[in-house]
């Protein structure tokens, strides 16, 4: 029902879900999401106060906590839930994309490029460790690119400046994931 935008049917299947699971992490964020998407700020904010009240780690309602302090221009608060988000899982795709906005909104280009370009990587790096190779290769490839990097650096060529991350099984040889060590 909130892939479909259908907020009123959403708020009550996670109500009724509440109903069996009271006190659910999963349950209030998505009662926090159905009114974030329908417009009810002070609804919005109780359900996820509870669902942080109910689980202080839950990523699903921090992520909407971040957005909706995006959305209102407060990049410090957006800045303070993204780290957040990051202590729990530092490869949370949304978190890092997120985290490149608030540095794009701050007029630190550079910066917002360089966490874009991590998380491309990241992703890469995983899809191949997930059996997609293909696609593990064009995210890592967009995010070496973003890094000014226009190849995938053979080993033979590593720069003593860039440290080599395990390469997952099954991968080609040829690709050689790194990161900057500092």
């Amino acid at each position: 029902a909130l892939d479909k935008h259908d907020f009123a049917l959403a708020s009550r299947t996670f109500g009724d879900g509440l109903k069996l699971f009271a006190g659910d992490a999963d349950f209030l964020g998505g009662l926090a999401a159905a009114f974030r998407g329908s417009g009810e700020a002070e609804q919005f904010l109780s359900y996820a106060a509870q669902a942080l009240e109910a689980n202080p780690r839950h990523v699903p309602t921090r992520l909407l906590l971040a957005e909706q302090l995006l959305d209102t221009e407060e990049y410090g608060p957006a800045r303070a839930m993204i780290t957040k988000i990051l202590d729990v899982n530092p490869l949370q795709p949304d978190a890092l994309a997120l985290l490149a906005a608030v540095e794009e909104f701050e007029n630190h280009p550079e910066a917002a490029a360089a966490i874009a370009a991590q998380g491309f990587i990241r992703l890469g790096n995983w899809l191949a460790a997930h059996g997609e190779k293909a696609a593990g290769k064009k995210y890592l490839q967009a995010g070496l690119t973003e890094l000014g990097f226009s190849f995938l650096a053979p080993e033979s060529c590593r720069l003593p400046q860039l440290i080599a991350i395990r390469v997952p099984d099954g991968v080609a040889d040829e690709a050689q994931y790194i990161t900057f060590s500092g």
